[in-house]
């Protein structure tokens, strides 16, 4: 008995396992990411295809590009798959000097196909800016507001 547990411990030193670690990840929790993830890939491209869009917003006045991407993140603490959108946007104007250009996040429950919060910044260069953002119920001024809005969903730490 004595030597299993000295033998545990140089092979936990060697390794650089902690000992009271499992050796292998929890299977269940993995696939659950993975099935987030797939959800995810999917959520988005039904939502912004490739991510490139030129498309959507076009008339006489105005042209707007968008490059968007996501992350996403399996909550083990709600059971719930969450994706993490974000957009870069650039609005072309044929007015002089008020093109702008900005952000966007948004959050969703997957599981429940449900918005729950945004943030848009844009910033244009005539001088006219818009900051909001909103995660539940709780509005916020500033790209630090949101993303301490939006951590518990997207990480299990909190």
């Amino acid at each position: 008995m004595k030597k299993h547990f000295i033998v545990t411990v140089i092979l936990s030193l060697v390794a650089g396992v902690p000992l009271n670690s499992p050796a292998a990840p929890n299977k269940e929790v993995y696939e659950l990411e993975e099935r987030c993830g797939k959800q995810a890939t999917k959520f988005f491209q039904a939502k912004y295809g490739d991510g490139y869009d030129t498309s959507h917003l076009k008339n006489e006045d105005m042209a707007m590009t968008s490059l968007s991407h996501f992350s996403n993140h399996y909550n083990i603490k709600s059971n719930s798959c969450f994706i993490l959108i974000t957009t870069s946007v650039t609005l072309e104007h044929k007015k002089p000097d008020s093109d702008c250009m900005g952000s966007k996040q948004e959050l969703w429950n997957i599981n429940e196909n449900n918005q729950l919060g945004f943030f848009y910044q844009y910033k244009c260069r005539d001088s006219s800016n818009l900051d909001t953002c909103r995660v539940s119920a709780a509005n916020c001024k500033s790209q630090g507001e949101w993303e301490l809005l939006i951590r518990p969903y997207m990480n299990d730490a909190e």
